[in-house]
């Protein structure tokens, strides 16, 4: 049977972050909001106002929201202690990082970095044999790389060097 309410029901909007969405704010370095950003989950998307606010709903178990800002992934999952809050997510402090291919195939390289509280940052890459590459890292966390069999160490130029063949992941300043 239908009644009038239930579509008043399906249109409201959580006012604080639960089991079936999340409602945050998502500040730049300096504290200031951040406006225009596109937050996900798998089920839907939001942008965030020109408070830096937004509301996300998703499903279990997916749980969680991500967005892209300066080349890096951003992910927050859904923690127990979120539940009647408003997350607040501060974006790091980036730097560019020059990574280089010391291998005669392609280097493929995932950087990712924990942040606190079931938020982390990622970023990839990949580059041709020989090939210098930029990548966006995140200033003062240690990261973890992934790179399928290759190695990473400091490079003579300074650059961060990847080379072959390795088969565990490392951690990286």
């Amino acid at each position: 049977m239908f009644f009038p309410w239930n579509i008043l029901f399906a249109c409201v909007t959580a006012t604080v972050s639960g089991p079936t969405a999340m409602v945050g704010q998502i500040s730049d370095v300096e504290g200031e909001p951040t406006a225009g950003l596109v937050v996900e989950s798998l089920e839907a998307r939001g942008v965030t106002d020109s408070q830096g606010r937004f509301v996300v709903q998703y499903k279990a178990p997916e749980q969680l929201i991500h967005f892209t800002w300066q080349g890096l992934w951003f992910q927050r999952r859904y923690l127990p202690g979120d539940a009647g809050a408003t997350v607040q997510l501060s974006l790091p402090q980036l730097e560019k990082a020059a990574l280089r291919c010391a291998c005669s195939q392609a280097c493929t390289a995932t950087l990712q970095w924990e942040l606190g509280s079931g938020y982390t940052a990622r970023s990839s890459v990949t580059c041709d044999p020989g090939e210098v590459c930029s990548v966006s890292r995140v200033v003062g966390v240690s990261a973890t790389m992934e790179a399928k069999g290759m190695g990473l160490t400091a490079g003579s130029a300074g650059e961060l060097l990847l080379s072959c063949p390795t088969q565990d992941a490392q951690e990286v300043e």
